[in-house]
């Protein structure tokens, strides 16, 4: 290997200077001679050169793997805080409730605080792209719904969902959480 690296290099040489004269070809080949002297240390030479190859990509590479790792916990933390940003105004508001006297209050000013609340939480779901799953009168799809139980219902069809237990929401095609549903399920025979 080291061998034709030389040639290649006295080759790109003579390229270069076309004009060499007879004293620099003497010479190339005296140089070619002292070259195989040291071509028993080229053995030796070239597996250290290998070993050094190796060891800066391996260097490299962790490097690049240290990089990348402090790169997504940068990215992880920033997301964090964006969540947590928008969600501080609902938490906010939730605090205020709490601060509120319950016995100056009727019920219909809390069920209007919490509808606020409830209509703030829906607006930071729908800024972070995230969609609830419509599940009642669709079919059950287990992708999207989790069955708790399969019951009688006079008229929806088998396998339609006929109550929602707990909203399930989806980011695109990302499953946040499955809806909780109700089940019609097949009349019985018996019946």
């Amino acid at each position: 290997m080291v061998a034709m690296t030389t040639n290649k290099r006295d080759r790109a040489e003579e390229q270069e200077a076309p004009e060499a004269s007879l004293d620099s070809e003497t010479e190339t080949e005296e140089s070619e001679g002292g070259e195989n002297l040291s071509e028993e240390e080229s053995p030796e030479a070239e597996v250290a050169y290998y070993v050094d190859q190796i060891q800066r990509t391996r260097a490299e590479f962790d490097n690049y793997r240290r990089r990348t790792q402090q790169e997504r916990l940068v990215a992880y933390r920033r997301t964090v805080v964006d969540v947590v940003r928008k969600l501080l105004p609902v938490i906010d508001d939730l605090e205020k409730a709490l601060k509120a006297d319950v016995g100056s209050s009727d019920e219909n000013q809390i069920r209007a605080g919490l509808t606020l609340i409830h209509e703030k939480v829906c607006q930071l779901l729908a800024d972070l792209s995230i969609e609830p799953i419509e599940s009642v009168g669709a079919e059950f799809d287990p992708n999207l719904h989790e069955a708790m139980m399969q019951v009688d219902h006079d008229t929806a069809e088998p396998g339609e969902i006929v109550e929602e237990i707990e909203k399930g929401y989806i980011l695109g095609d990302l499953l946040v959480r499955a809806s909780r549903v109700l089940v019609a399920r097949e009349p019985s025979s018996g019946d």
